[in-house]
């Protein structure tokens, strides 16, 4: 890795699966779910949003604190929208 973007990089190494997972959960496994059931994908993907909240906000996975709180800010603001 370069060294002018190391500190930026996650303090957690299984971090970017995770990332990458629940947004699979929510773009495609989401779409799984019936189009009779719209508020149940709805509420689906909610529930994965904020359990991926609660895991970032338990985890603070990234090395400098601003970071840590800036994506916190993001993914709420996901929620709320």
């Amino acid at each position: 890795m370069p060294k002018n973007i190391a500190h930026l990089y996650v303090r957690l190494a299984g971090w970017e699966p995770v990332f990458l997972f629940e947004r699979l959960v929510i773009v495609g496994w989401v779409q799984l779910v019936p189009r009779e059931f719209e508020y149940g994908r709805l509420l689906l993907g909610l529930i994965i949003s904020i359990l991926y909240l609660a895991i970032l906000l338990n985890q603070t996975p990234y090395k400098r604190d601003d970071l840590d709180n800036f994506a916190s800010i993001l993914q709420a603001c996901m929620q709320i929208c």
